[in-house]
């Protein structure tokens, strides 16, 4: 699970500044912090969100031996979502790039 929990703490640690940074340059100066604002409800909303799915993917955890029987099944479930993520965020800044 260590080297697990390292990448998404790497991941996470590079990702960060970045996105904040796409959303402040995509708005105009006086509407940055509703950008800020946009930003960090997304964040939060996914994040729990995410916990609810992942945890309804797991099992119940009535069930401990299920639950973590379950975790592999995240781990690939996250692993897809992060990769679409990824092509529809390359997809986009491409499309940016071609009509600036």
């Amino acid at each position: 699970m260590l080297p697990s929990l390292a990448g998404i703490g790497i991941g996470m640690g590079m990702l960060a500044a970045p996105i904040v940074a796409a959303a402040m340059r995509a708005v105009p100066a006086e509407r940055s912090g509703v950008a800020s604002a946009a930003n960090n409800t997304a964040r939060q909303a996914a994040g729990a969100l995410g916990i609810a799915v992942f945890g309804a993917i797991a099992a119940s955890p009535d069930n401990a031996g299920r639950f973590v029987t379950g975790m592999p099944i995240n781990g690939l479930v996250a692993a897809a979502v992060w990769g679409a993520a990824a092509v529809l965020a390359v997809t986009a800044l491409h499309r940016h790039e071609q009509s600036s």
